[in-house]
């Protein structure tokens, strides 16, 4: 499964791709630390804020 990560810096949007669900969250926290706006974490088309994919998603898991 993919995951994209999104955000938006003053140069313009950001994204990467990560394989699994835990690293998609890192990078998301990564990102929203380093201030970027309108983190998402994209998966099969649905978009999820970080917190509310950790809760969804990875809590969803276990």
């Amino acid at each position: 499964m993919k995951f994209i990560v999104m955000g938006l810096s003053t140069d313009g949007i950001v994204a990467y791709n990560c394989e699994a669900p835990p690293r998609a969250y890192e990078k998301a926290v990564e990102l929203e630390e380093e201030r970027l706006e309108s983190v998402l974490v994209i998966e099969n088309g649905r978009q999820y804020r970080p917190a509310e994919f950790q809760r969804l998603v990875l809590h969803a898991a276990h």
